[in-house]
């Protein structure tokens, strides 16, 4: 359909519709600079759809209400006028494809041609289930409460752990009441936008809109209500997934990015989201390394993180090396920070708890209820755990090439931590 220099296929048009019915907020004035566009002569046609544009601003659907009721009447003004008005609907539709925040059902790409399926959110690599519209409805809507916990990790730094040892520093160390520390917990982006696009729910526990997750109560169907909202997220701090962070703890996990690299391998290897094909040379040098990888750069992530650390008493930084080395001491220190009373016998189970041999026995029992179930699971979530390891990967020429990038990063975006390489 086309005039007036306007062009706009059927198809485009109902996408069109949709958007616009999808976000209420931005349909007058699409409309209205449609008929303007259309309609600078002032005709008869133009005034009636300038007021359908001009009335409620409540919703789309109140001004196709009003287009129906005023459409006989049109008829009867001829068909000139009914043809100009049916201009202005293009006109709207076409300016509102560029006025609005389009985001189709699946905006995913492959980085190269060795695979990676992704999404572009805020500039940032992510998941390829990411949907742009939820997360901003997040940013927009989302507040913490003073009493929530969040974890921000980079990914592969030691999420799940972190998870499983504030969860079970919250119900006391009693191991059986944390079957499922990643629905126990969730992540933030991923459940609604799992939800926006009706995934099948597993091993991530419940899918939730927005305002589900905003009036959620920390409790799920397995195990008892904790006793305090639990959430993770792999959000860089410019971009984090809420409106107000009130006075929540935030605990951001960190390990050095050498682990991380050869841990995030295996994640893209072994899943089948990313569907990602190249060897460990190819995603370091060409993903990781050039900040490609799910969350974008390691070294601008963490300072982001770290300046805001440095402005807030309610970001505390833990390492992964760090809980390997000495966990009795660091998680002493969580708990104080997060300000839950700590016993002998709560630290003593705590550990135990969240030891690797428990947690890999946790995952392999839950995975297989899941498959029973007939729910998607994530085999291998939990691999090694160790501390060090990279030096069983990388070596000679790309060991070189890790030392100078990781150099000029911490140098270009003034990251003052410094990591432990074990």
């Amino acid at each position: 359909f086309q005039a007036g220099g306007l062009e706009l296929s059927a198809p485009a048009m109902q996408s069109s519709l949709r958007i616009l019915l999808q976000h209420p907020q931005h349909c007058q004035k699409a409309f209205w600079n449609g008929c303007r566009h259309v309609f600078c002569s002032g005709t008869g046609s133009a005034r009636l759809v300038a007021a359908a544009a001009r009335g409620s601003p409540s919703s789309w659907m109140q001004k196709m209400r009003v287009w129906r009721q005023q459409e006989q009447r049109l008829q009867d003004m001829g068909p000139g006028a009914l043809l100009a008005a049916s201009f202005g609907l293009v006109a709207a539709f076409s300016i509102a494809q560029e006025q609005l925040p389009v985001q189709a059902e699946d905006k995913s790409k492959l980085m190269d041609e060795m695979g990676f399926k992704h999404v572009m959110i805020g500039g940032t690599p992510q998941p390829p289930f990411f949907r742009q519209e939820v997360v901003d409805e997040l940013r927009e809507k989302f507040i913490l409460r003073d009493s929530d916990i969040v974890i921000a990790t980079y990914p592969k730094c030691g999420t799940t752990w972190m998870q499983q040892i504030v969860l079970s520093l919250l119900f006391e160390g009693e191991k059986e009441k944390v079957p499922q520390p990643m629905a126990q917990s969730p992540w933030i982006e991923a459940v609604t936008c799992f939800k926006r696009i009706n995934a099948p729910e597993g091993f991530m526990g419940k899918n939730m809109t927005v305002e589900e997750l905003s009036a959620w109560d920390g409790s799920t169907d397995f195990a008892p209500t904790c006793p305090r909202r639990v959430f993770k997220t792999h959000a860089n701090f410019e971009n984090v997934p809420w409106k107000s962070p009130g006075k929540a703890k935030i605990v951001v996990v960190t390990r050095n990015p050498k682990d991380a690299c050869v841990s995030m391998f295996h994640h893209f290897r072994d899943g089948t989201k990313f569907q990602y094909r190249g060897d460990f040379q190819h995603f370091t040098s060409q993903l990781f390394l050039k900040g490609k990888a799910e969350a974008g750069c390691f070294w601008a992530w963490h300072a982001g993180w770290e300046k805001a650390s440095a402005e807030s008493k309610e970001i505390m930084w833990v390492s992964y090396e760090e809980l390997k080395t000495d966990p009795t001491a660091t998680i002493r220190k969580l708990a104080k920070f997060l300000e839950i009373p700590l016993t002998e016998t709560t630290l003593t189970k705590t550990m135990a708890a969240a030891s690797f041999d428990s947690m890999k026995q946790s995952f392999a029992k839950n995975d297989a209820n899941l498959q029973a179930a007939g729910k998607p699971v994530k085999k291998e979530h939990i691999r090694k755990g160790e501390m060090g390891s990279w030096r069983n990967d990388i070596d000679g020429a790309l060991l070189v090439e890790f030392d100078a990038v990781h150099a000029l990063r911490c140098l270009e975006h003034d990251l003052q931590y410094k990591f432990v390489f074990g």
